[in-house]
């Protein structure tokens, strides 16, 4: 059996202290900065989990709310049962054909500014159910606006965690739709009660500023570039006198630095 030559054997052994040497740079960097970094108590990426959450809920709770209202616009109006259900299904079409353009939108102009701008129409189209008087009214409204607005929240907020996380993507996403779930149960029951006591318009006009308010300042935490983000989790400072802090080579921009150097490592 040929052996291999002696100068191949060096440089191997070269390439291996080489390496070891980087990985060592990076292990004595993360130990200098990880009180820094833990200084608030949790990486940048959960926040964002957190906040995809809540828009995940306030959306799927607002939509799966239109079966309270329902019987309240059957009994007012005397509309067919048709005319009122068409508007939900004009809704998910609408939603359908929408996170396509939304997606595009977001790759492009940043999940924040989309969500922002999808959290105002949705508030919107619920808040203007008060003054409706129409079935037209309905499908514009509820159809057309809302039906805009749902169309970024999951291509946004699933797109914006699978950019963030590797190790942990799946757990992150499941913990986003479990809000989603949570707000199909909670917000129903919360706009059953408004109705119950100042009737159905006010409820949709309460609804319609409340989900405006929290949509639009959820949104305000999520980040193109969570890199660029201070203290997040998957960054190190590059150069403590600027302050400036880059993203780990190998890291997601979410992800436990330790977590990367581990990977690494091994």
């Amino acid at each position: 059996m040929e052996r291999p030559p002696l100068h191949s054997v060096s440089c191997r052994t070269d390439l291996c202290f080489k390496s070891f040497a980087q990985i060592s740079e990076k292990a004595e960097v993360l130990s200098k900065i990880a009180p820094t970094i833990s200084d608030k108590g949790l990486f940048y990426g959960y926040r964002i989990v957190a906040a995809c959450s809540v828009i995940q809920a306030v959306n799927l709770g607002g939509i799966f709310t239109f079966g309270v209202l329902f019987p309240e616009l059957e009994r007012e109006f005397g509309w067919s049962r048709t005319a009122i259900s068409g508007a939900t299904s004009f809704a998910f079409l609408i939603v359908g054909g929408g996170a396509v353009f939304m997606g595009r939108a977001g790759d492009r102009c940043g999940p924040r500014a989309v969500l922002s701008c999808a959290g105002i129409m949705f508030g919107l189209g619920y808040a203007m159910l008060f003054r409706m008087q129409a079935v037209w009214e309905l499908y514009l409204y509820l159809g057309l606006l809302a039906g805009i607005g749902l169309a970024a929240h999951d291509v946004g907020t699933l797109s914006t965690i699978a950019r963030g996380f590797v190790r942990r993507r799946g757990l992150m996403s499941g913990i986003v739709k479990a809000g989603g779930g949570i707000g199909q149960a909670l917000v129903p029951i919360a706009a059953a009660a408004l109705i119950a006591g100042p009737g159905w318009r006010i409820a949709c006009l309460l609804f319609g500023l409340t989900a405006t308010v929290v949509l639009v300042g959820a949104a305000q935490v999520l980040r193109r570039n969570p890199a660029s983000r201070r203290g997040g989790a998957g960054c190190v400072p590059q150069s403590s006198a600027t302050g400036e802090w880059r993203q780990l080579p190998g890291s997601s921009p979410f992800e436990d630095p330790m977590d990367s150097l581990h990977r690494q490592v091994l």
